[in-house]
């Protein structure tokens, strides 16, 4: 809790949450004035209009010191057609334990609850496939649920589906180079291929492509690192 009321004021000090810096020579003024406005701009997007930024990040500094790491996933919602940012918590975002970061990690996976009617909107709006997802039980960890107490609600038809959004790479048109793609699946069935990269991101030489870096949609917030040199870091 001590942890929680520092750290909070000093990752949210205010409303001006995002404020710019400017590199490089700067004689008229016109890159401070640029900074000034995207900063402005940044804070309002993340104060006013994502929802529950606020209290995620509130929850995020508390809960760090316990589980030792966690994660905001910063996206663009075509379902909700605005930016995105939610916490995420390690046990849902699943990563080789002996990745460096999240640059490089070979694949990313991150566990996505949806309900029938979520599933439905992104049928709707093309960003599912159009078929039926077989309902995959949520397995909760036994031993927890009984140190807390308390019991798994049995499963019908508002249990949430589970859904594997996976960041990886794949070499889909065959020429020996792995590109960055985001997977969905379900079960046994895909629910969504998308390009995990853009044209920002591809470097070439003339007519020839060098490099394709991953777009990253997660950021790690870490407590204390790992001793023996893993992924997730530790708490107390």
């Amino acid at each position: 809790m001590a942890f929680g009321a520092r750290a909070y004021p000093g990752l949210v000090p205010g409303p001006n949450v995002v404020k710019g810096r400017v590199t490089g020579f700067d004689q008229d003024g016109e890159k401070a004035k640029s900074a000034e406005r995207v900063g402005k701009h940044m804070s309002y997007q993340l104060i006013e209009d994502m929802d529950g930024w606020e209290e995620d990040m509130d929850r995020l500094t508390i809960s760090i010191p316990i589980v030792g790491c966690l994660f905001k996933k910063s996206y663009f919602s075509p379902s909700r057609g605005k930016n995105v940012s939610e916490t995420v918590f390690p046990k849902n975002l699943i990563v080789n334990y002996w990745a460096k970061n999240l640059e490089t990690a070979p694949r990313i996976t991150h566990e996505v609850h949806l309900s029938d009617n979520e599933i439905q909107e992104r049928i709707s709006s093309e960003i599912f496939t159009d078929q039926e997802y077989t309902k995959i039980a949520i397995r909760e960890e036994t031993a927890k649920d009984e140190a807390h107490g308390v019991t798994r609600p049995v499963e019908d038809e508002s249990t949430p589906n589970l859904f594997l959004e996976q960041h990886l790479w794949i070499d889909l048109d065959n020429d020996g180079y792995k590109e960055p793609y985001i997977v969905t699946t379900c079960g046994n069935k895909v629910a969504r291929i998308m390009a995990g990269y853009d044209l920002e991101t591809v470097i070439v030489n003339e007519d020839r492509v060098i490099k394709i870096d991953r777009i990253n949609y997660f950021t790690k917030y870490g407590f204390v690192p790992s001793p023996d040199g893993s992924f997730y870091d530790v708490g107390f």
